[in-house]
């Protein structure tokens, strides 16, 4: 998969062995250790912070 942003206002990823999520910090990706059989979903509230 190529690098990409979710703009949906709602993301769910499905964890396995694979991994492959990463966040940004700074001007820096990070890598997000996998946990096999996890549920990560991130929820964007707009106008808030």
């Amino acid at each position: 998969m190529e690098v990409h942003t979710d703009s949906s206002v709602i993301s769910i990823l499905k964890e396995d062995e694979t991994g492959g999520l990463e966040i940004m910090k700074g001007e820096e990706w990070l890598r997000v250790k996998p946990v096999a059989d996890t549920v990560t979903s991130r929820v964007v509230i707009y106008g808030k912070t």
